[in-house]
């Protein structure tokens, strides 16, 4: 699956015929080791918290969430739209909150918030934010988190269109391709 993702990126953007390398290491980033009479011990860096804990792949989606991704990507197909499609995206890359410094400002409000799935125009420009609203999205603390970023999306201006798990696919089908016409201006 990786290799025919990076073979669909090579067809939109050119570049290499292979994945990229691995990164490379950075140096060593742990604290010089305290002096002999220092009571306190070491601190633990974020490079060392790495090293050690036990890390594993999760996988980007949930199967629902991989169902909604392959009706927009039909969606945009047979739109013949312009289109990419983007998941898992941090709030902040789309929207200018203004600084992460200013305790006060609502960059703070929608750090560590993504939007399931990002329509851009084929130069990435945002053009259609896409929630998927499952079970978990009834709860009263999550419809405050979607309230924060609906209200967000609205005031930057990008458009986001709320898919319930309880539409027929004959009505998520309808509202996608509503959406997606309307957020790229053609006539139905």
């Amino acid at each position: 699956m990786l290799a025919r993702l990076f073979a669909i990126l090579r067809s939109l953007f050119g570049g290499p015929s292979s994945p990229p390398a691995p990164p490379v290491p950075e140096p060593d980033e742990a604290p010089d080791d305290p002096p002999e009479d220092d009571p306190k011990p070491a601190k633990t860096t974020a490079l060392d918290r790495v090293r050690t804990a036990p890390l594993s792949l999760t996988p980007l989606f949930n199967g629902a969430e991989l169902k909604t991704l392959a009706a927009i990507r039909r969606e945009v197909k047979a739109l013949g739209l312009p289109a990419q499609v983007f998941g898992q995206v941090a709030l902040p890359e789309v929207i200018d909150a203004g600084s992460r410094y200013d305790k006060g400002g609502a960059y703070i409000a929608i750090e560590g918030r993504r939007l399931d799935f990002l329509v851009t125009d084929r130069l990435c420009r945002p053009v259609l934010a896409i929630e998927y609203d499952g079970p978990l999205h009834e709860g009263a603390k999550a419809q405050r988190r979607d309230k924060i970023k609906d209200t967000a999306l609205a005031r930057a201006g990008l458009p986001c269109l709320r898919l319930r798990h309880t539409l027929t696919e004959a009505e998520r089908q309808a509202a996608l391709r509503a959406a997606l016409e309307g957020a790229f201006g053609v006539a139905a």
